[in-house]
């Protein structure tokens, strides 16, 4: 037999409540900042020379920050006095570029760097990465499209105001339905 008492119709509007919040915190814009970045991607991975470098991003028009990760290409080891530049080309157009920008170390360790561009409009846009340091100076090119920000995903927005709804639907249903049962006919007069 199904449970129907207040404490189950708390604890499913409660369960509601969490999925319909982390829904939207899920639509939330990214953070620009140092750590864990939401909607980021690696959008270049490879050796340049004697470097193994991993590069990750979210890609979206407008203050783009990179995370780099640097090594040596064979023991994986940390590189001492890397410079980092960035330069992005925009591959639709002719004559837009940002850049280029100094790398600069993370807190994350001695592998982890950073770069952070300004990158307009939305499109397909080519990145040049170069490393200089005791062991050379190399440069990779990867092309990255960058989308354009947006509000959030209507599809989403659109599942949560369903779910809302049932919700809704259900708690009426079951608050209203038991006064009905409880109760009987209110008296007319």
């Amino acid at each position: 037999m199904a449970s129907t008492g207040p404490l189950f119709l708390c604890a499913r509007l409660a369960l509601g409540l969490v999925l319909g919040a982390a829904l939207l915190v899920q639509s939330a814009a990214p953070a620009q900042a140092n750590g864990v970045h939401i909607g980021s991607r690696e959008v270049f991975a490879g050796e340049a020379g004697p470097y193994r470098l991993a590069v990750t991003t979210t890609p979206v028009e407008g203050a783009m920050h990179f995370i780099i990760l640097l090594s040596t290409a064979g023991e994986g080891a940390p590189v001492e006095d890397a410079a980092i530049t960035m330069r992005g080309d925009f591959a639709d157009g002719e004559g837009v570029f940002t850049g280029p920008v100094q790398g600069y170390g993370t807190i994350e360790g001695l592998q982890w760097y950073a770069a952070d561009l300004e990158v307009a409009p939305a499109g397909l846009w080519e990145f040049t990465l170069t490393v200089d340091s005791a062991l050379g100076q190399e440069s990779v090119t990867f092309a990255v499209p960058v989308l354009e920000p947006g509000g959030g995903n209507l599809t989403l927005f659109a599942l949560i105001i369903i779910a809302l709804a049932i919700l809704g639907f259900t708690l009426g249903n079951r608050m209203f339905g038991r006064r009905r049962r409880a109760g009987g006919r209110r008296p007319q007069g």
